[in-house]
């Protein structure tokens, strides 16, 4: 999966790059989505710290990996769509 994380990355410009877990979300609702846990604790010295979802807790959190590499919010991905689709 790296591999063609790096590939889309190339191609595209960085929106909301993550320094812990390096990921690219594609917007700061995604960004904060994939965040969890008090901000006044340190993870893993606190189970309830701060850190970066893992990938396989992405999909729980409604987060999907786009054509470009980036975790967006599925449901307003979707939502999005159908707005377009209504315009045409």
């Amino acid at each position: 999966m790296a591999c063609l994380l790096d590939q889309a990355r190339a191609a595209v410009k960085i929106k909301n790059l993550c320094r812990p877990c390096d990921i690219d979300l594609a917007s700061v609702a995604a960004f904060d989505r994939h965040r969890v846990g008090r901000h006044d604790l340190d993870y893993p010295e606190h189970e309830n710290g701060r850190r970066c979802l893992r990938l396989d807790e992405f999909e729980a959190a409604g987060l999907t990996l786009d054509k470009n590499g980036r975790y967006h919010l599925a449901a307003k991905a979707a939502q999005i769509r159908e707005w377009r689709e209504r315009q045409t």
